[in-house]
């Protein structure tokens, strides 16, 4: 049998975003190359044990994970353990004598029916990390661990930035549906402005802006009074929820992270504030045209103007961030709206309405 090496699991990996099956897939070849009968990511919460739960998983009975998370969650010490060591490989055979001190059980809780476990976390913020496990029946070697440690090791970088991918593609779809518009990039912040998160993605999008300045952990605009006005709008958004500040090259949304709806916390600190940047350009005045005169929907009118652009639909679902059955939804609607039967003419049509 052929062993996958890095470059396989990078594969697998790069395409996971947004997909659990591929997130299965990953950990069920992942478990195999290890000789292990089962696995999972688990979104560990360090402040509230009791609120961990499986993100994905291979080879784990819904009896099981039933039971893990109503009763066996805040037990498993393992688990643990690992979330307060990150990118570390940890076995879970050379902890047991390990003095943890809330350790109360002679043997670490498992997450499925099997004694011996291999994990390693990925720390997410103060609170959540993501944790790997990979579970058997039988002890590791010490053969077995270096071999499997090495594993873990080389595809570590990988596993990070497929997480990094999947916190991009959470936060980025709730800003879109907040918002209603595409966004140039996003940065999360405090009430003072020092940075919390950003998205390597964005670092260079944000730091060329107009207006703006960005270090490794403050984030503050150029001029004295725009500053004050935007620390000032800050204070009003956590009160009263989003606010657009309008700036000369520059719209910055302000949206309270409490404000987005289905975060289950891993994604970003819960009290932070997300700026999020919008150039003024000219294709905001096609998206108003279309919502202004021709009777479309914000979101439709935003899919028609990237459908000017390109009109692959996949490309128009990664420019906003959303799915492309989302985007084909809206863009049958808008040729609905437009009276046209095919999408060849509803460029043509797009194209006279908009150059008007």
């Amino acid at each position: 049998m052929r062993h996958l090496t890095s470059t396989d699991f990078d594969s697998i990996l790069s395409k996971a975003h947004g997909n659990p099956t591929i997130w299965e897939l990953f950990i069920s070849k992942l478990a195999k190359e290890v000789c292990c009968d089962s696995g999972c990511i688990l979104l560990t919460d360090l402040a509230e044990r009791d609120n961990t739960r499986f993100l994905y998983q291979f080879n784990v009975s819904s009896e099981h994970k039933m039971r893990y998370e109503r009763l066996f969650n805040s037990r498993d010490t393992f688990n643990y353990f690992i979330a307060k060591h990150p990118y570390t490989v940890f076995f879970s055979q050379d902890l047991d004598n390990t003095p943890l001190g809330d350790k109360t059980d002679s043997d670490f809780i498992t997450t499925c029916d099997y004694q011996f476990r291999l994990g390693l976390s990925i720390s997410c913020n103060e609170r959540f990390s993501l944790n790997l496990l990979l579970n058997r029946g039988n002890a590791f070697t010490e053969q077995n661990k270096q071999r499997y440690q090495q594993i873990l090791y080389s595809i570590l970088s990988q596993l990070e930035e497929a997480i990094h991918a999947e916190q991009r593609r959470i936060l980025s779809s709730q800003i879109i549906h907040q918002i209603g518009r595409p966004f140039d990039g996003y940065i999360v912040v405090d009430n003072a402005l020092q940075i919390a998160h950003l998205d390597p993605v964005y670092h260079s999008v944000i730091a060329g802006l107009d207006g703006v300045n960005i270090t490794e952990s403050h984030f503050e605009m150029v001029w004295p009074e725009t500053q004050q006005r935007l620390l000032s709008e800050i204070e009003n958004a956590c009160q009263t929820g989003v606010i657009e500040c309008q700036y000369s090259a520059l719209n910055i949304m302000i949206i309270p992270v409490t404000a987005l709806e289905n975060l289950m916390g891993w994604e970003c600190r819960d009290d932070g504030i997300i700026l999020t940047f919008i150039r003024k350009k000219e294709n905001n005045s096609v998206v108003d045209k279309l919502t202004r005169f021709h009777n479309l929907s914000l979101c439709e009118a935003t899919c028609a103007s990237q459908f000017l652009i390109t009109p692959s639909i996949a490309e128009i679902a990664s420019s906003i961030h959303r799915s492309e059955e989302t985007v084909r939804n809206h863009i049958k609607r808008t040729m609905h709206k437009f009276d046209v039967h095919n999408q060849a003419t509803l460029m043509k049509k797009l194209l006279a309405v908009t150059s008007i």
